[in-house]
């Protein structure tokens, strides 16, 4: 493993600490455990379905926006998961706490924030009035994400990333 590298996994497992392990209290780990869903297939999925039938502000375009950002982006998800096959923190690390039941499945990137951010970034769009909400609701479920215990803070950034990479270009394409 080279130097940059090895820095890179360092920095990246004592963020994963500070997270994890430094900021605790019970209203955080209970809060934490259930703004973490909002990313969830379920959630994602179900508001997805609701834009699509409630068309909100005349706009049918968001609710079919936000199902295509979220599924095209989920198929790179899901290959960049089995082929990175990286172990979840709490698996790997024995110092780490894991507020929820143990979830399956590898852990890079992280498909909430990916979840989280590609509806955010799609709603700012169509409500940018609202864009800020979105993408603080957005961010405190990617935090979560680390703060549970089940990813890494690069999970959570390239999932983002994922998310932005989406979002903008089906927008775009879209707008064309």
């Amino acid at each position: 493993m080279n130097k940059l590298t090895y820095q890179l996994i360092s920095k990246d497992i004592q963020l994963l600490y500070i997270f994890n392990n430094r900021i605790k209290c019970k209203f955080l780990d209970l809060f934490m455990s259930y703004i973490t869903h909002l990313g969830g297939a379920v959630v994602s999925i179900t508001l997805c379905l609701i834009l699509v039938a409630i068309n909100p502000a005349g706009n049918k375009l968001v609710g079919w926006e936000s199902l295509l950002v979220l599924s095209s982006s989920h198929v790179i998800v899901h290959v960049l998961k089995r082929v990175s096959n990286r172990p979840r923190p709490y698996r790997v690390i024995e110092e780490i706490t894991n507020y929820i039941i143990p979830v399956e499945g590898y852990s890079f990137p992280s498909g909430h924030s990916t979840a989280a951010f590609s509806l955010a970034l799609v709603l700012s769009f169509h409500f940018p009035a609202f864009s800020l909400l979105f993408t603080t609701l957005a961010t405190i479920v990617s935090v979560s994400r680390i703060y549970l215990g089940v990813h890494y803070p690069s999970d959570v950034f390239f999932g983002i990333l994922i998310a932005i990479v989406f979002s903008f270009g089906t927008h775009h394409f879209i707008i064309l």
